[in-house]
């Protein structure tokens, strides 16, 4: 399953993600904002997303930076979300990283670019190499 979500800054970006989504047939919930609402805030809808997310599941979080609402959901155990803004940090996200959230800047509005690194971020696996894994675990030692 994919989640999507957004607070104001990235709902105009969010919809575009879903078309495309949409369009690709993959299954996603969108967890909202579903209206552009310049009082509500990131880390609530990073906190919905948090309740959400589990095992194999992805998520793709918007906010107007990007940056914001990576780091609330960073806060979350078993959460890794990465900011990405190429089609390569995307991928290094999944292969290296084993990220399961992808953090969108909403004000940058490039689709076509923007669907390249959903796709490349939605496609790629983690490599699960020795030193990818046990750097994943110093960090679930710190967040126990």
């Amino acid at each position: 399953m994919i989640y999507l979500t957004a607070d104001h800054g990235g709902y105009e970006l969010k919809q575009k993600i879903a078309e495309y989504l949409k369009s690709e047939k993959h299954e996603f919930i969108d967890l909202g904002t579903q209206e552009s609402d310049a009082n509500d805030d990131y880390p609530d809808y990073a906190s919905k997303m948090a309740q959400r997310l589990k095992g194999g599941d992805l998520g793709i979080a918007l906010c107007a930076s990007g940056q914001g609402i990576c780091i609330a959901l960073n806060k979350f155990n078993d959460l890794r979300a990465a900011q990405a803004w190429s089609v390569e940090s995307a991928q290094r996200a999944r292969n290296d990283d084993n990220a399961n959230v992808l953090c969108l800047a909403g004000i940058v509005d490039n689709m076509d670019n923007e669907q390249e690194i959903v796709k490349a971020f939605i496609n790629t696996k983690f490599s699960g190499e020795e030193r990818f894994t046990r750097r994943i675990e110093k960090i679930r030692e710190i967040e126990n």
